[in-house]
This record gives structure tokens, C-alpha cells and sequence, in this order.
């Protein structure tokens, strides 16, 4: 799509690619050839978060910026059922996580425990690493889909529908959840000089499936 627009002017352009991001090559992003990577609520369905986030690395020039949208949580995680420590709580919710990971396809997700998305943001390469937690932000969301969404979800649960209808599941078992994951901003810079003032461009990935 040409004639973006930047600070109100009209100029540049909006390029759309599809590809994967385990390997932007395919999809003609080329090596330090852009000055920004962003992604929303997208690494939770990566196969290998750890691959993606190197080749995030590979098309950022130095200096280049990367802002990670993501959540997080504190469950135990998937093969340690039943470990000694855990509540019916925690078991509960890790269960219900474990379905909704499967159904939505969000293998990236089962991995993040706290901290653990940072840690590999700096094993591949990534400097001036920074987490905030925007969990207060998304409740007030969160907590309205939750009464909009709980009697539909009593039916779901009812006839056996979690498959067909894993974002409404999502929305109110991670409502109940609340305490135990977190919705974070991940920021970071790679190392080398700052693209600073010169004309910007940028790869933002956004997960569609969630809307």
C-alpha cells in the first residue's frame, strides 16, 4: 500500500508481506535491513521463539530497536504434573492452560515462564534489555469479556466445544487466572549505532486469529 503517512505528511510506503517469521528470508527481508521489529501477542504461537528471535536479530541493522507484546506466567508448566508445592489452584489453572496452548497453537506459550522471554531475547544477541508489566493495563479488558463472555462459556464447557471456541475458553479461564500470568512489553536494542534520524522502517507482526 503506497502513500503512508508519517507525522501527519504523506510519503514513504506500507509494504504487507506474509511469511514465517522462523524464517524471514522466504518472505524477501533481507539481512540489517530494517530499523525496528515489533510484535503483539504473536511469539506465544511460535514453534521456536528462541529461532524467531534470532532471525528478528539478523533483519534488525545495528542499532536497530525490538519491542516484544507478550504474555507471561508462573504455572509450572507443561511434564511437571503433580509436583509437590503445587496447589489445586495452580493445578487447575495449568490444566485449563495446557488445553487452551494445544487448541489456539500457542507452543511458544507454554514455554514462558517469568523471565524466561527476556533471558532469550539476550541469548541471541540483544542489548539494553527491559521488561514492564502491563498486566493492570489489560484487566479492566479482560474482566468485561469475562461477564460478557461467561455464560457462553458455560455452554462451550457444556457441549464440548472448547476446540471451536478456544478465545472465549482463553478469555475466561485467563480472567480466573489473573494472578498467575502477566502481560509484558519486552524492549531491547541490538548491538551498533542507532539508525537515529534517518528514514525508519520497520516489521510488525500481529496475530489476526486473537481479534
Amino acid at each position: 500500500m503506497d502513500g503512508g503517512r508519517r507525522g501527519g505528511r504523506r510519503g514513504g510506503s506500507v509494504v504487507v508481506r506474509v511469511g514465517d517469521y522462523h524464517d524471514l528470508s522466504a518472505a524477501g527481508v533481507e539481512c540489517a535491513s530494517v530499523d525496528g521489529a515489533y510484535t503483539m501477542e504473536t511469539l506465544v504461537h511460535a514453534g521456536e521463539p528462541k529461532r524467531a528471535l534470532a532471525e528478528l536479530f539478523r533483519v534488525l541493522r545495528p542499532g536497530g530497536r525490538l519491542a516484544l507484546y507478550e504474555y507471561d506466567h508462573d504455572w509450572c508448566g507443561e511434564g511437571k504434573v503433580g509436583e509437590e508445592g503445587e496447589s489445586e489452584e495452580e493445578r487447575y489453572f495449568r490444566e485449563r492452560m495446557e488445553v487452551i496452548n494445544r487448541y489456539a497453537a500457542m507452543p511458544g506459550y507454554a514455554m514462558f515462564d517469568r523471565g524466561v522471554l527476556p533471558r532469550l531475547v539476550e541469548e541471541v544477541g540483544f542489548e539494553d534489555v527491559v521488561v514492564r508489566d502491563l498486566s493492570a493495563n489489560v484487566e479492566p479488558m479482560l474482566r468485561l469479556f469475562f461477564i460478557l463472555a461467561y455464560v457462553p462459556y458455560l455452554l462451550v464447557r457444556m457441549f464440548g466445544l472448547e476446540k471451536w471456541f478456544v478465545n472465549t475458553v482463553a478469555g475466561v479461564e485467563g480472567y480466573r487466572g489473573r494472578k498467575h500470568w502477566g502481560y509484558i512489553v519486552v524492549t531491547a536494542r541490538k548491538p551498533g549505532e542507532d539508525p537515529g534520524t534517518r528514514d525508519q522502517s520497520s516489521f510488525i507482526l500481529e496475530d489476526k486469529k486473537a481479534r
